[in-house]
């Protein structure tokens, strides 16, 4: 498996270990319910239940207003609830549930007219409550009821204690059996004989709130004297709910008996508790019930949310990232709003936590993996290329695709003329220091001209331009980059006590495959091919011609009209049934010319011209090798001719 796979492999597998563990982590600190209670009310707010027709039910409320035109200081005498309860029991009331608490004994008369009242209606429901008593040698529930005569009156209990979550907000219907909505609504279908209302609500279900348009609202001094403040027939057949309603600013002191509701973010209002007891009555007749589903499915699609996240973030792109979170967002929330609104409540804050969360840890192993490999290809390369190539590399990795690429490129071999001879005259401490200087000089040009360093083989340099990066211009710069190094060889054979040292280069460019060629324990950066092969054959062709530099065809036809050249002859190489040219760079236009007139007449087989022509090309440079190898031929093709076939075309012998 490539080294690249095996890193992304890695770096997923540790993301999901680490996404897995901080999951969990989170689930037994509760983060994830808590995220999903914010989730919860936002769905509340957003899409509050519009209800298409009132409920039965209708909130009295103990209220400012009614404070300020009764002049009563509370609390109240209860023959004031008597006077009450008798008027909602004229006025029609199906049921009358009292929000507020009668456990001790009052003014006995105002108790035996409560009592009376009770007896009175059609249904009363009083409330009780359940609280936690502590002492030092006890800790145990204790259960507070209405006074007993009220109770032998005909009323029922309804315990009013509201649950709230760990954050004090309110968003399910209380469990108990004798719940206030419950028993409410069992004394409202008795009296009203009907089976109204849900018999399905069970522990855990959620409220889901209405905008409270479907629950009446009347002031307690309203129906005090209904028949006379309130319009005919309001009151008939509901469950009105008696209770204080002292809302408050949000800057002042939190009212007694009100309570948190998922509104309260926004709304800044704390909800009194006979209101939610209403709401928690109009849901159940509604039918408007939140039933959450088992934590299973929450799990069993965080998993798959992870799971399709490996699969897609294995290869780390910010596309790839972008289109996952988008994805896992709008689907996970889609779907639990629709579960939402179809009445079943879906928790997917674990779900978005471990995709957000295997975003940002993939993320993190991507760079980690990004850092290692940038520094793995820096290792690998710092030595051959140059700076602005590697540092491009590692911005880039993705252009560079190692283990074998096939591509267009120049490559060059460079040799050392009379080297063989000065290391055997010379102490070998003299031997490598002018080698390892000149190497030096020349892989500095090399890498300054883009190329890559493929190996040293005793004295000679073997380079290529157009990997590991491609470039449209790699044979420009493998022969400018030869140009240069000739120079700078002259340069250095003028400074005293420099060894006569000559260097000869081949150029050629052609297809090979580059990589990281080898074994699986030792392996190289490197290029294989004919191309590779015939780069390799031009650099001693050098010796026959006299020439510094030899490039062949392909690579002359690259750089012609940007670098002048002469063309030096037309060869075929040992192996080959295809010639190649041969050219060699020169900024002598007139020795180009008549080198060009003088191949001209020889390969026409005009031997009396073509010696003439290469003796003008002699004058012009006396010494050329060319025109000395040329005019050698001459004699010999005189003297033997040539076959019928001949097309000019030189076959070398040598490999």
């Amino acid at each position: 498996m490539p080294a690249r796979s095996r890193g992304e492999l890695r770096g997923i597998a540790v993301a999901v270990a680490i996404v897995v563990a901080v999951l969990a982590g989170l689930q037994l600190a509760r983060v994830w319910d808590a995220l999903d209670d914010l989730l919860f009310d936002a769905f509340t707010v957003v899409a509050p239940t519009r209800p298409a027709q009132p409920s039965p039910v209708v909130v009295v409320g103990i209220d400012e207003p009614s404070f300020a035109e009764l002049r009563q200081r509370w609390p109240w005498p209860r023959a004031l609830h008597a006077r009450l309860t008798e008027s909602l029991t004229h006025a029609g009331a199906a049921t009358v549930v009292f929000d507020v608490l009668f456990s001790e004994p009052s003014d006995p008369a105002d108790d035996a007219a409560l009592a009376r009242a009770i007896a009175a209606a059609k249904g009363v429901v009083l409330a009780g409550e359940v609280s936690l008593q502590e002492t030092a040698h006890f800790s145990g529930l204790q259960r507070v009821e209405a006074l007993p005569e009220l109770r032998e009156a005909g009323a029922a209990t309804g315990i009013a204690t509201i649950e709230v979550g760990a954050d004090q907000v309110v968003r399910r219907f209380p469990a108990d059996a004798e719940a206030m909505w419950r028993v409410a609504l069992q004394k409202y279908r008795r009296v009203v004989r009907s089976d109204t209302g849900s018999a399905e609500v069970r522990a855990g279900d959620l409220v889901r709130y209405s905008d409270g348009s479907d629950v009446g609202y009347v002031s307690y001094y309203q129906a005090l004297e209904a028949a006379r403040l309130l319009p005919p027939g309001s009151l008939a057949g509901k469950i009105a709910l008696v209770g204080l309603v002292l809302k408050t600013s949000p800057d002042a002191k939190r009212a007694a008996d009100t309570y948190a509701t998922p509104f309260l973010r926004f709304s800044r209002q704390f909800a009194p508790g006979v209101e939610i007891q209403a709401q928690f009555i109009a849901a159940a007749l509604a039918g408007r019930i939140i039933v959450p589903f088992h934590a299973a499915w929450t799990w069993i699609l965080a998993a798959l949310v992870v799971a399709a996240g490996a699969l897609a973030l294995r290869r780390w792109t910010a596309a790839r990232a972008a289109g996952y979170a988008g994805f896992v967002a709008l689907a996970v929330m889609g779907a639990a709003y629709g579960a939402f609104a179809s009445g079943h409540y879906l928790a997917v804050s674990p779900v978005l936590g471990g995709a957000f969360l295997l975003l940002a840890t993939r993320g993190a192993t991507a760079y980690v993996d990004e850092r290692r490999r940038r520094d793995e290809i820096r290792r690998a390369f710092e030595y051959y290329v140059s700076p602005d190539v590697v540092e491009q590399m590692t911005s880039h990795p993705e252009l560079l695709r190692l283990g074998g690429d096939r591509r267009d490129v120049t490559i060059m071999f460079t040799d050392l003329a009379g080297f063989t001879t000065m290391a055997e005259g010379s102490p070998p401490e003299d031997v490598a220091r002018v080698l390892n200087e000149h190497l030096t000089r020349m892989t500095s040009i090399v890498l300054a001209h883009g190329g890559t360093i493929d190996k040293f083989i005793g004295d000679a340099v073997m380079a290529f331009w157009g990997a590991p990066l491609p470039h449209p211009d790699h044979a420009l710069h493998a022969v400018e980059a030869a140009l240069e190094m000739q120079a700078d060889m002259k340069r250095w054979r003028r400074e005293p006590g420099r060894p006569p040292l000559r260097m000869r280069i081949g150029i050629n460019t052609g297809p090979v495959v580059v990589g990281n060629l080898g074994s699986k324990d030792r392996f190289a950066y490197t290029v294989i091919g004919d191309a590779v092969n015939l780069a390799a054959r031009l650099e001693p062709v050098n010796r026959l011609y006299g020439t510094g530099i030899m490039l062949s065809g392909a690579t002359a036809a690259l750089v012609a009209g940007r670098i002048p050249l002469r063309e030096v002859d037309r060869v075929r190489v040992k192996g080959k049934t295809e010639p190649t040219g041969l050219f060699s760079p020169s900024e002598d236009a007139a020795l180009v010319a008549a080198t060009d007139a003088a191949i001209a007449a020889y390969r026409s087989r005009d031997w009396d011209a073509a010696e003439a022509a290469w003796r003008r090309v002699d004058a012009i440079k006396p010494g050329d090798g060319i025109a000395i190898e040329y005019l050698g031929r001459i004699e010999v093709n005189r003297r033997y001719g040539v076959p019928a076939e001949w097309d000019g075309t030189f076959d070398l012998e040598s490999k």
